[in-house]
């Protein structure tokens, strides 16, 4: 069973929680208009949290992709096997092949 209290005791009650004095009905009315925008503000300021925190979290997640594929390259490049390449070197007394005396007179 739900007691009805009074108005009196709803308004006294309501102004002991808002700690200020309600004389109109306008006041009460610019109290809630001041709570709805306060509860609009904290939300907002919510949403803006959650997407930076979001945008961090997808940019560092790029950044270990990036960090991963850059290592698995590196390891493949480092587990090719070595060639060895020969590179015909002219004697110290004949002159390379197409070339003519003068040339290598120079």
């Amino acid at each position: 069973m739900v007691v009805q209290e009074s108005d009196e005791s709803l308004i006294r009650y309501l102004e002991q929680l808002a700690g200020r004095k309600f004389l109109t009905r306008e006041a009460i009315h610019n109290y809630l208009k001041e709570l709805w925008a306060d509860e609009a503000r904290r939300s907002q300021a919510a949403n803006r949290r959650r997407i930076v925190r979001e945008t961090l979290l997808l940019v560092m997640l790029l950044g270990a992709g990036l960090n991963y594929y850059y290592w698995d390259v590196s390891l493949q490049i480092a587990q090719l096997r070595s060639v060895q390449v020969f590179v015909p070197v002219p004697s110290v007394g004949a002159s390379a092949p197409g070339s003519s005396p003068r040339r290598a007179a120079r």
